[in-house]
C-alpha cells in the first residue's frame, strides 16, 4: 500500500519549507508508515449510476436513494449524466491501535500511526478514482475530482445513502448517528461523468 509521507506530514499540519522534520520525527513517521500497511485491510465498493434528473437545487439518480444537493455541489458536478458512488476503507485494526496508543501514553506514536492511516485510506479512494477515470475514458467522458458529503454545502446527512447505494455494507462500513463513517478510516464520495465533447 503506497503511503505519501509528505501526506502524512500534511495531516500532522506540517508546513513544507516552515516545520523542521528531524531524524527522530523521520524515525517515528517510518515506523508508523510500517504498522499501517502491516494493519491496513484494503477494501473498496463502487458502482456507477445514470443521472435521472438535474436541477439548480438537486441531482438525482436512478434506482437509489441519493440526491445530490446544494447549489455549489451541483454546479461542481454540473453537465455530468452519470455518477460514480465509491467507499473505501482499510478496516477497524489500526484505529484500534491508535486508541491503545493513547491509553498507554504514547501520544507521539497515536498520533503518527493516525496520520498515516487517515493517508492509506485516502490513497485507497484514489487508486478507485484512478479506475473509474480510465474505464470513463474508455466510454467517451471525463470525469471530476472526487467529492464527498460534508464538502462545501453538500449535507453530511448524504452519508448514508451514499454508503447504502455504493454497497459500503459489503465492506463492513456504516454511518452513525453523527454521519460519520466506520470505521473511521474510510472514505466516501462522488465522481462525476461528463461526455468528453460536451466542451
Amino acid at each position: 500500500m503506497i503511503i505519501d509521507r509528505n501526506e502524512v506530514l500534511r495531516y500532522l499540519g506540517y508546513r513544507r519549507g516552515r516545520t523542521e522534520v528531524t531524524p527522530e520525527v523521520e524515525a517515528l513517521l517510518a515506523e508508523a508508515e510500517e504498522r499501517a500497511r502491516a494493519l491496513a485491510r484494503p477494501q473498496g465498493v463502487w458502482t456507477t449510476l445514470e443521472v435521472a434528473s438535474a436541477s439548480p437545487e438537486a441531482i438525482r439518480l436512478q434506482g437509489v436513494d441519493l440526491a445530490v444537493t446544494g447549489r455549489r455541489t451541483v454546479e461542481f458536478f454540473a453537465g455530468a449524466r452519470r455518477l460514480t458512488v465509491l467507499v473505501v476503507t482499510i478496516g477497524p485494526a489500526l484505529e484500534e491501535e491508535v486508541a491503545e496508543l493513547f491509553r498507554r501514553g504514547e501520544w507521539a506514536r497515536a498520533t503518527a500511526l493516525d496520520a498515516a492511516g487517515s493517508e492509506a485510506a485516502d490513497e485507497l479512494a484514489a487508486q478507485v478514482e484512478e479506475l473509474v477515470r480510465q474505464e470513463a475514458a474508455g466510454a467517451g467522458y471525463e470525469i471530476t475530482p472526487r467529492f464527498s458529503p460534508g464538502y462545501s454545502d453538500w449535507s453530511l446527512s448524504a452519508q448514508a445513502p451514499l454508503v447504502a447505494a455504493a454497497g459500503g455494507e459489503r465492506i463492513g462500513v456504516r454511518v452513525n448517528e453523527a454521519f460519520l463513517l466506520i470505521p473511521r478510516k474510510s472514505v466516501s464520495a462522488a465522481i462525476g461523468w461528463r461526455p468528453l465533447n460536451s466542451k
